[in-house]
């Protein structure tokens, strides 16, 4: 074997291809290789099929694969290839005519959501006005069915276990006569008695007043007696609260409102409820007209503790 290197002459299975001389290995084919490398002779195009046919066949497949297309070699095999591209499985996308309008569809499906919430909507609102409607009804047709009691000041009436009168009913204060007091209303008391011989009484409603103004029917609750004890010495009355109202054997005291200066048609009112808790109805209002009595001389000036005026509630409604 000669060298590819140095060109010296050397056994081959002796120094298993490794040159003596320069230690260069050489492999027993490239004496074929060199041969073509020197006189562009191929020594392998008398083999079966030759390397430039295999390396043609594969070049088109290559092509072939560019196109989108893939050899079958099982096909070329059998004899069945034809050369010709077969159609490509790669997604080829639509003319602009043939493609679906995504945008449309959108637009659609947002369309009809709006249409079916708007329909929800009237569906719910069309149930809580009959809901509502209907309680109102109820509400009337028991208003209707309700028993007014009338009775006279100082006549005892009896709601429940609780024996009841109105003493008294005066004008503390005129209107827009005090900066903290509500402007355009006057203040006035109606006193009671009240007494229970049960030791297990249940707690009565807090009574309030009733009387027309400006055409319209007003009801005002009590003021919380906690509320108005800084003013009771100034005005001499002592004033009611809940517990004793409702729980105490033997009570006196004032109500404190504030009304409308042209209130008309005074009345004070209490409720009697039977029942207990989710089933307490209210079976008939007892309303006993008031005749006010004109308010007395006071001093020209209320003086209070000053922490005790800073936490008047009235104090806050001058304020707002």
């Amino acid at each position: 074997m000669k060298c590819s290197k140095c060109g010296k002459n050397f056994d081959y299975e002796k120094y298993y291809g490794i040159c003596p001389k320069c230690g260069t290995y050489n492999r027993e084919d490239r004496q074929e290789e060199n041969l073509f490398l020197r006189d562009g002779r191929d020594p392998f195009a008398d083999m079966s099929g030759g390397r430039q046919e295999d390396s043609r066949r594969q070049e088109q497949s290559y092509n072939m694969l560019g196109q989108g297309q893939r050899p079958d070699p099982f096909r070329e095999a059998a004899g069945e290839y034809t050369g010709e591209p077969r159609p490509s499985k790669v997604y080829q996308p639509k003319d602009e005519g043939d493609r679906p309008d995504t945008k449309k569809k959108k637009k659609g499906c947002l369309f009809f959501i709006i249409c079916l919430l708007f329909c929800l909507l009237c569906i719910a609102a069309v149930i809580g006005a009959e809901m509502y409607y209907g309680m109102k009804r109820e509400e009337m047709a028991a208003l209707e069915e309700l028993e007014i009691v009338s009775a006279g000041m100082g006549e005892e009436f009896t709601v429940d276990s609780h024996v009841l009168a109105v003493t008294g009913a005066q004008v503390l204060e005129e209107a827009d006569m005090r900066p903290e007091f509500p402007q355009g209303e006057k203040c006035i008391a109606v006193s009671f008695t009240a007494r229970t011989s049960d030791d297990f009484s249940d707690y009565l409603e807090v009574p309030y007043l009733a009387y027309e103004t400006g055409g319209r029917r007003v009801y005002k609750e009590a003021l919380y007696s906690d509320d108005f004890q800084v003013y009771a010495g100034y005005y001499g009355i002592s004033l009611m609260d809940s517990y004793g109202w409702s729980y105490e054997e033997n009570a006196e005291g004032a109500f404190v409102f504030f009304v409308e200066e042209d209130a008309q048609n005074l009345r004070v009112c209490v409720e009697e409820r039977a029942g207990r808790y989710e089933e307490e109805s209210l079976e008939r209002v007892y309303e006993i007209p008031l005749s006010l009595t004109e308010s007395g001389e006071y001093e020209d000036s209320l003086s209070l503790p000053e922490e005790e005026y800073e936490n008047s509630f009235l104090l806050l409604e001058e304020g707002e």
